[in-house]
């Protein structure tokens, strides 16, 4: 049973990479991204439009650079020496009206454009543009986690241009909307604590009746919502709410006119907003808190330490602590012991949790890299065989505490009775099983540092892991290498088994925990399921508790774990047919949905300040 469970431990861990692969609990992205090419020859000295390509399903969108309520695409580039890619040129988006504020979006398929510069000396045959592309899909009132895919193209380098027309037609009509200057309206601008204010005065050739106005800021820097607009006389009077009240030195983008700006030019936008200073793109992924104050954004070192302290914060966690009062419970045990063995248990436990917490990282950067399916720290939750692993082992370590049954107790760090070696490798797994379930409690803590880690490099987030997993670890290891700390623990006594006991009940609630996951994602037929399996996994633990002790003989003990493996792989063929069944969608979740914002439309009506306080279920 010991190495059952030492299984399971493994395969709860690698099955996350799996949920990446079509066909294998994994699915295709609802948005396709693709790197295309206005030439396919291009010339040194020359620059040239590229196009990221996105083909979203019907239904799903993704989002503008500013965003509104969303994340912007991007794409980082890694482009041969020489080579420059220019800014990114969008169409125009969609305005989607929303009580909390609108957002800005794109369906169907898109183009976001940029220039590319080649160097002059360019002299290879062929050269290969990459980079990778990151974006938001949603759909309705629901987002998948933060998409990355890597895009490539192959293009040939000679003296002529070769020209992809198709391509170069779809990347024209993009450039086609972008904004510009018009000399028919003038345009001045002025701000108050709360307000921007646009006053257009037209002049000859202009549209006097330009229809509806929208202004599109890219920086979030004013409120994405529909401005105030008024006359007096000619002049028009845009009026747009800001984010904070610090004063504004400048701002980008443009108003757009639904009757366009310009007689006879139907759809011309101006250029209402000047653009930042060279060498600043004003796409820097500013966070705005509560008082309108610019965030500072993390550096490697901050989040290293935000990683360190967000892993002791974990500790108090209630999906980590039931694990966490086995190792207690372990250092009770090893209280009377060499201080020696007490700070190789510690160890153990903290090499357990730190390679445990590198190897699920590596697993998931790998699959993102490779698939540009993008996984969050922690989304392997979301992959009903990872819950029901994690269930199944809580259930059963619970069991193990209240008594049903003995096994090596070495696989939770208490290992006094065995070898040195079992008991290090029990303090090991117990590193591994706090790092798995740890993993999507991390959100509140480390939400933030979680995103920044898995953007940078491999071998920087891999560092900023192990801060993560060094975090989990400290306490314990600590307290394993100052002895004076552990003699104040109770030495060993018969009230070791009560309270062994009693640390059951934190883990059947920790499966409990778990199984709420389980059930958000298969419904009430795969709980159903689910449950029955956990009930033959109990009848086959009672089964090697009753027959399989050192006190039967031989032949008992035999057919003891005969029967009780068979019973077991029943259970576990029952679980595994739970985990195929996937809840339907409630459709009271969508009246709750327009109830909310009808709520929060009454209290702004009534000059009420609002809070949304919100979570999400992997």
């Amino acid at each position: 049973m010991k190495w059952f469970v030492t299984l399971a431990l493994l395969w709860a861990m690698i099955a996350p990479a799996l949920a990446q692969f079509p066909g294998l609990g994994g699915g295709s992205n609802s948005v396709k991204v693709e790197l295309v090419s206005e030439l396919r020859t291009v010339v040194p000295g020359e620059a040239f439009f590229v196009g990221l390509k996105m083909e979203h399903d019907p239904g799903w969108h993704s989002y503008w650079t500013n965003p509104g309520i969303g994340m912007p695409t991007e794409v980082a580039w890694e482009l041969p020496e020489g080579f420059e890619a220019g800014e990114k040129l969008s169409p125009m988006p969609e305005v989607k009206e929303d009580v909390i504020g609108n957002t800005h979006i794109y369906h169907d398929t898109i183009y976001h454009v940029y220039q590319i510069k080649v160097p002059a000396d360019l002299e290879a045959e062929t050269v290969t543009l990459k980079g990778t592309a990151s974006w938001l899909q949603c759909i309705e009132d629901r987002c998948d986690p933060p998409q990355r895919a890597p895009v490539e193209i192959t293009l040939a380098v000679g003296d002529t241009a070769e020209v992809n027309e198709d391509v170069r037609i779809d990347l024209d009509e993009v450039l086609a909307q972008q904004p510009e200057a018009l000399d028919a309206w003038e345009i001045a601008t002025s701000q108050t604590a709360e307000t921007y204010t646009f006053t257009l005065t037209p002049g000859d050739g202009a549209n006097r009746d330009p229809g509806k106005i929208y202004v599109f800021e890219e920086e979030q820097l004013l409120a994405a919502a529909n401005p105030q607009v008024t006359k007096e006389g000619d002049k028009i009077i845009v009026t747009a709410a800001k984010e904070g009240e610090d004063e504004i030195a400048q701002v980008s983008g443009f108003l757009h006119a639904e009757n366009g700006w310009v007689d006879g030019v139907e759809g011309k936008v101006a250029l209402a907003l000047s653009k930042p200073e060279a060498g600043d793109d004003g796409r820097s992924g500013k966070v705005v808190n509560l008082s309108g104050e610019e965030e500072k954004s993390l550096t490697i070192w901050l989040a290293l330490v935000l990683a360190f302290i967000g892993g002791m914060i974990l500790n108090l966690m209630p999906c980590v602590f039931p694990v966490l009062s086995i190792k207690i419970l372990g250092f009770v045990e090893q209280a009377s012991e060499d201080p020696g063995k007490v700070k190789q248990h510690g160890l153990a436990f903290g090499v357990g949790v730190i390679v445990s917490c590198l190897l699920l990282a590596a697993i998931i950067i790998g699959i993102n890299a490779a698939t540009g399916q993008a996984k969050g720290w922690g989304s392997h939750m979301g992959y009903p065989p990872v819950a029901a692993a994690v269930v199944i082992i809580m259930f059963v370590l619970g069991l193990n505490l209240a008594g049903l049954f003995e096994m090596g107790t070495s696989l939770v760090g208490a290992g006094s009775t065995l070898s040195q070696k079992k008991g290090l490798s029990g303090s090991f797994f117990s590193g591994v099983l706090t790092t798995v379930v740890a993993t999507p409690c991390s959100g509140p803590f480390l939400g933030v540092v979680m995103s920044y880690t898995l953007s940078q490099p491999i071998h920087l987030a891999l560092v900023l892991f192990t801060f993560f997993g060094a975090g989990v670890a400290a306490p314990y290891v600590l307290l394993s290498f100052f002895p004076k700390l552990v003699e104040k623990l109770p030495p060993p006594g018969a009230w070791m088994e009560t309270f062994k006991q009693v640390m059951a009940f934190p883990m059947f609630g920790a499966a409990i925990f778990f199984f709420r996951n389980f059930v958000d994602k298969t419904g009430a037929a795969g709980a159903t399921w689910f449950l029955t399996g956990l009930l033959f996994i109990a009848m086959a633990l009672w089964i090697y508790g009753k027959w399989c002790t050192p006190m039967r003989s031989k032949a008992t003990r035999n057919r003891g774990i005969i029967i009780a493996l068979l019973v077991a792989a029943l259970g576990l063929k029952v679980v595994h047919s739970s985990t195929q069944y996937r809840a339907k969608p409630k459709n009271t979740e969508l009246a709750t949905a327009t109830q909310l914002a009808d709520r929060i439309r009454d209290l702004r009506d009534e000059g009420r300040m609002v809070f949304v306080d919100f979570t999400a279920s992997w």
